[in-house]
């Protein structure tokens, strides 16, 4: 690997000081209902550590400065995709132990730790890109994930135009067993990883040592830049992910009987849909419904309590290659569960000496009728009267005035709260 001596001073209090800096960890925006696959990116070396380091054509490439530019790249590129979270061993220019970067991706239950690195060698003829993964001596499951992720990060930096060296395991050098007796991993940080649950990968781009490599490959920010995507799109790949989008809840309506129709847009890459649901007064969502064809794009819930607040919303679903991956949670849709109240409808007022008569036709889904009256000594419509049962149809009122305006609504109550359907047409009477 690296035949190149690298220079590494290792001072026990100045790492201890360095370790107890704070590490910033970058959280992909994600659908908090779902687990996320979990990608844990190491920029290898930082601080006083530069790893390998040469100079060529009036500049210096130094490994620590471009692991962290192609592992920036990595992360922006790999939040671009729904259903991954993201973190960094480091975000600047800093050391972390080895042991220490493998703790922080276990800290985080990461789902793969990959270790960002490029290559050097006495022989500044050595070129192009490898990538090491888990041996399958123990814990079987993690070195084929390993190897098949390793695979697909390989293929997409040599479709950059980098020379294919192909991806390798290393066993030990040094007679060091897994708790099985096998033969454990060479390299610290893949043999933590699987000690710790998770596939470890060291990607090394291409060879610092190697001046072609160097105007190639890292000679500006562009370039480091596509280095990092194509990392990203390979594990994108391994794992099954869609570039992410939010759905649009585009409404959601409560028909006569109190069921709430939700409709949204389609979305392009998605398997199908969750639907979300919390009642007023509630601060978590619930998975109401998991819709299973791309192409349906609506949804009738038919589980509401009538005169019950709701809050919907959504999220597509891509059935990816090691687990379902999901969108952010779509636009938030208010709506509570009625049966529809309709207007009363053929309102007439007929006046005689000291009295009014009311009358209209009668409405569904009505527990009574509100009438109102506005005279031109009101600044607003005063409440007349308030009367129940549904086929009321007719209402005498005293009058002392000479002209009114006449309105009339129905109403419903659920539990403690009633609701109003709108008023009709006015109609004026003068006496």
């Amino acid at each position: 690997m690296k035949k190149f001596k690298r220079s590494i001073v290792a001072i026990v209090l100045i790492v201890g000081m360095l370790l107890s800096m704070n590490q910033t960890t970058v959280y992909a925006k994600t659908n908090v209902y779902e687990k996320p696959i979990v990608i844990v990116l190491d920029p290898g070396h930082g601080g006083h550590d530069s790893g390998a380091t040469c100079y060529w054509g009036g500049r210096w490439y130094r490994e620590k400065t471009l692991n962290l530019a192609i592992a920036k790249a990595c992360k922006a590129k790999l939040e671009q995709y729904a259903g991954v979270q993201v973190h960094m061993t480091r975000s600047s220019d800093y050391f972390v132990t080895l042991g220490g970067r493998v703790r922080y991706a276990k800290d985080r239950k990461a789902d793969i730790f990959v270790a960002l690195h490029n290559n050097a060698s006495f022989s500044r003829k050595m070129n192009g890109v490898s990538v090491y993964y888990p041996n399958i001596n123990y814990n079987t499951k993690v070195g084929k994930e390993g190897r098949n992720a390793a695979s697909y990060i390989q293929k997409e930096l040599v479709s950059l135009g980098i020379k294919n060296n192909g991806i390798h395991y290393r066993n030990t050098e040094n007679g060091s067993k897994y708790p099985n007796k096998s033969k454990s991993d060479y390299y610290s940080v893949i043999r933590q990883s699987k000690l710790s649950g998770f596939p470890g990968l060291i990607v090394e781009h291409a060879f610092v040592s190697n001046s072609s490599d160097c105007s190639k490959f890292f000679s500006s920010a562009d370039k480091l830049k596509k280095l990092g995507e194509a990392d990203a799109k390979g594990l994108a790949k391994y794992y099954g992910l869609v570039e992410k989008d939010t759905p649009v809840l585009k409404s959601a309506q409560a028909d006569e009987d109190g069921n709430v129709h939700l409709q949204w847009d389609a979305m392009d890459e998605m398997d199908g849909y969750r639907v979300y649901r919390r009642a007023q007064g509630v601060f978590s969502y619930t998975k109401i419904a998991t819709i299973r064809d791309e192409s349906e794009t609506d949804y009738v819930d038919k589980t509401t309590k009538k005169g019950t607040t709701y809050y919907y919303m959504i999220a597509g679903y891509h059935n990816g290659r090691k687990k379902v991956t999901y969108t952010d949670a779509s636009n938030i849709v208010k709506v509570t569960a009625l049966e529809t109240l309709y207007t009363p409808q053929n309102l007439k007022v007929t006046a005689e000496q000291g009295t009014v008569q009311i009358t209209w036709e009668s409405t569904e889904h009505t527990d009574g009728y509100i009438i109102e009256r506005k005279t031109a000594n009101d600044a607003d419509y005063q409440m007349v009267a308030k009367v129940e049962g549904a086929d009321i149809t007719s209402y005498t009122q005293d009058n002392n005035v000479t002209t009114a305006d006449y309105r009339i609504c129905s109403y419903r109550k659920y539990g403690k709260k009633v609701y109003q359907s709108k008023f009709s047409e006015i109609v004026t009477c003068q006496l």
